[in-house]
């Protein structure tokens, strides 16, 4: 079901912070922990963050476990720690996300370390809900570590530990939140170029979120638009797919997103009968039916 739309301001009254002073706005630090690493074929499992000033020592924060609507593979599971179990019965990433975007507000700059990842996975669920782009520019810490740190690598940890930054427990969303919001407050106190607008935002890379969005926005083709449907909605499609062989199969598939044109048109989707992520053919889906039950995912 298309989630209700959080409403931002626009235009001249969106502006994302103070324009001559940082030390006036609000910051707002994030990161996500996930079933994998490229949206969406992966998902959502935690979403964290940390509201900061440069003016304060203090902080609010937010953090929510995530269910994905499918198993979280072991070898991930061994990085974050995050279990099936952790996140069964916990609310889907839409609820989520609509949930961090109101504890943002519209004027908070908002900033990840390795900001294109996290990024991804908020764009992808604001599409697929239909939520407007929110006004807020993102940061990078870690194009801001490059410009302004020299060292052997520039890993969160590894930039927190050479700033002085107290690292917590790792690979989780908000500890690593936290060790954002302090590399980005060391930084701005020992280096005064940060404390101007325009080098800030030209040194973290500032971008609108939908500029990190992963480019599979596709047009569907010809007598595919209620399919197109199911997609905006998370609703499920019976679908009878021809295989290479000429063989028909009747499967339920949750549809994600088109790519390429024409002929040459695919759409990627979560195959029930296969538990897991398939591309098919457009061409060969003989017909589709739209369920008008929610999807899983």
């Amino acid at each position: 079901m298309t989630q209700p739309e959080v409403n931002f301001l626009t235009g001249a009254d969106a502006a994302p912070f103070p324009r001559d002073d940082p030390r006036r706005a609000t910051f707002v630090a994030f990161d996500v922990e996930t079933t994998g690493l490229v949206p969406p074929f992966a998902r959502l499992v935690e979403l964290a963050a940390v509201r900061f000033s440069l003016g304060s020592d203090s902080t609010i924060s937010f953090a929510e476990l995530i269910d994905p609507g499918r198993p979280i593979p072991p070898d991930v599971i061994s990085i974050h720690s995050i279990t099936d179990a952790m996140v069964r019965g916990a609310p889907a990433a839409p609820e989520v996300v609509n949930r961090f975007l109101t504890f943002c507000g519209p004027d908070a700059i908002l900033v990840a370390h390795n900001a294109g990842f996290d990024a991804s996975f908020l764009a992808v669920e604001l599409r697929k809900s239909g939520v407007a782009e929110p006004p807020n520019l993102i940061i990078d810490t870690l194009k801001l570590s490059h410009a302004l740190l020299s060292l052997s690598g520039y890993s969160l940890e590894k930039v927190a530990r050479s700033l002085g930054v107290a690292a917590r427990q790792a690979h989780r969303a908000l500890p690593d939140a936290t060790l954002v919001a302090g590399i980005v407050r060391r930084l701005a106190a020992t280096h005064p170029a940060l404390l101007r607008r325009g080098d800030l935002l030209r040194l973290a890379g500032a971008a609108r979120l939908f500029e990190w969005a992963p480019a599979h926005d596709a047009q569907p083709p010809a007598g595919f638009e209620k399919m197109a449907r199911a997609i905006r909605e998370r609703l499920p499609v019976e679908v009878v797919y021809v295989d290479q062989n000429g063989r028909r199969s009747l499967r339920v598939i949750e549809p994600l997103f088109f790519t390429g044109a024409g002929r040459r048109a695919f759409l990627t989707a979560w195959c029930r009968l296969r538990e897991g992520e398939r591309t098919f053919r457009v061409d060969r889906i003989a017909r589709y039916q739209v369920m008008e039950a929610p999807s899983r995912r």
